[in-house]
C-alpha cells in the first residue's frame, strides 16, 4: 500500500465498516479477501432490497396528487437514489478504477516524495469525524421524533436510512482527500520550479524534469476525475433536487423539522466542498505558470536559446493541460457551481410557490 492510502486509512477503515474494500491492502490471505468481498456484496444487496421494499411501501401509501405531494415524492426518491447510487457506484469501484489513481500516486510518491504526510493524516481524520457527527445527529433528531417513536418500524426504517446517508459522504470525503493531495504535489513542484529559478547555475535536465513531474500531476488529476464522474453527477443531482425541495418546504411552511434544514445544510456543504477541492487543485496547477511569469525577463533573456525555449514548452504545457473536473463533458466542477445552483433554485422555488395553489 502506498503512503497515500497508509495517510487516509481511518477513512478507509471506516469505508471497510461499510462494505467498501479497495483491494489496496498488501499481504491479504486469500480467505480474508473472499470474506471481505462477500461481505461488501450482501451490504450493497441488503442496502438495495431496504430501499426497493420501502420505496413499494411508499409508492402504495402514496396520498391523492398535489403539487406538496409531488414534492415530497421527488425529494424521498431524490434521497434513496443517492444512497444506492452512491454505494452501488463505490462498489463497483473496488474491483480496479481505483486501482489507475493508487498507481498514480505511487509514481508521485516515489518522484516527488510525502512530505504533505501528516496534513492528509489529519483530514482524513476530519473526514471520519464529519461523517460520523452528522450521521450521530440523524440519529438523535430521528430518535427524538415523537411521530417515529410511535411505531418501531417506522423508527427502524428511518434509522437506515440515516446510516446509508454515510455512503455519499464517505465518497466525496475521499474525493476530497484524493483531489487535495494532488493539490499538495501542484505545490511542490511549484516550489520546486521557484528554487531552480533562483539559482544562478541552470541545468536544462532539471527543468524539463520538472516539466514532466507537473504532467505526471495532471495525469492523476485526469485519471481521479475518471474515477469519481458518476459519483460526482450523483452529488450534483442530489444537491439541485435537494436544495430546491428544501427550499420550497421551508418556504410554503408545509412542515417544520430540524432534519429539513441539517438536510438542506448537507446538499450546500456536499457543493461547497466539491466545488472548493476543485478550484484548488485548478489554480496550484496554474501557480507554476505565474511562477514563470514572474521571472525577470533580463534574466530569461541570459539564458541559453535551450533555456528560453524550455520556458515557453514549459508554459504553453501548463496552459493545454490545465487541470479541470468535469462530468461527463456536461458541467465543470468548481465553485461557481454553488452560486448559479442557488440561483436557479430561487427561481424554480418562486414558480414552485406560485403554483402552491393548484
Amino acid at each position: 500500500m502506498g503512503s497515500f492510502f497508509k495517510d487516509i486509512r481511518p477513512l478507509l477503515k471506516l469505508m471497510q465498516f461499510f462494505g467498501l474494500h479497495f483491494q489496496l491492502t498488501d499481504g491479504l490471505c486469500k480467505k480474508s479477501f473472499y470474506c471481505l468481498r462477500i461481505y461488501a456484496a450482501l451490504c450493497l444487496l441488503f442496502n438495495i432490497s431496504w430501499n426497493s421494499y420501502y420505496t413499494a411501501r411508499f409508492v402504495n401509501s402514496w396520498p391523492r396528487i398535489t403539487l406538496s405531494t409531488v414534492n415530497n415524492f421527488v425529494d424521498y426518491f431524490n434521497f434513496m437514489l443517492d444512497i444506492t447510487g452512491s454505494h452501488a457506484a463505490m462498489y463497483l469501484m473496488t474491483f480496479g478504477s481505483l486501482h489507475e489513481v493508487h498507481n498514480s500516486f505511487q509514481r508521485l510518491e516515489r518522484v516527488l516524495g510525502t512530505q504533505y504526510n501528516h496534513k492528509l493524516r489529519h483530514s482524513s481524520w476530519m473526514a471520519v469525524a464529519f461523517v460520523v457527527s452528522f450521521v450521530m445527529t440523524q440519529f438523535t433528531l430521528t430518535i427524538y421524533n415523537r411521530e417515529s417513536m410511535e411505531n418501531w418500524y417506522i423508527l427502524l426504517c428511518l434509522l437506515l436510512a440515516d446510516l446509508g446517508h454515510a455512503y455519499p459522504m464517505m465518497s466525496y470525503c475521499l474525493f476530497f482527500v484524493s483531489a487535495l493531495a494532488l493539490a499538495f504535489h501542484f505545490q511542490h513542484v511549484n516550489s520546486k520550479l521557484a528554487d531552480y529559478l533562483k539559482r544562478e547555475s541552470k541545468n536544462s535536465g532539471e527543468l524539463d524534469g520538472i516539466r514532466t513531474n507537473h504532467g505526471l500531476v495532471c495525469q492523476a488529476v485526469g485519471q481521479l476525475n475518471g474515477s469519481f464522474q458518476t459519483l460526482s453527477f450523483i452529488h450534483v443531482l442530489f444537491a439541485f433536487i435537494g436544495i430546491v425541495n428544501t427550499s420550497f418546504i421551508l418556504m410554503t411552511k408545509s412542515y417544520y423539522s430540524p432534519k429539513i434544514v441539517l438536510y438542506q445544510f448537507e446538499c450546500v456543504a456536499r457543493l461547497g466542498l466539491l466545488g472548493y477541492i476543485c478550484d484548488r487543485v485548478h489554480f496550484e496547477a496554474l501557480a507554476c505558470l505565474n511562477t514563470l511569469a514572474n521571472t525577470r525577463s533580463d534574466h530569461v533573456m541570459g539564458y541559453s536559446l535551450l533555456h528560453q525555449q524550455q520556458h515557453v514548452m514549459f508554459g504553453g504545457q501548463i496552459l493545454q493541460t490545465v487541470p479541470k473536473f468535469d462530468v461527463y463533458g456536461l458541467f465543470h466542477l468548481s465553485r461557481q457551481l454553488l452560486p448559479h445552483l442557488i440561483g436557479t433554485t430561487i427561481t424554480y422555488s418562486v414558480i414552485l410557490y406560485q403554483f402552491k395553489g393548484p
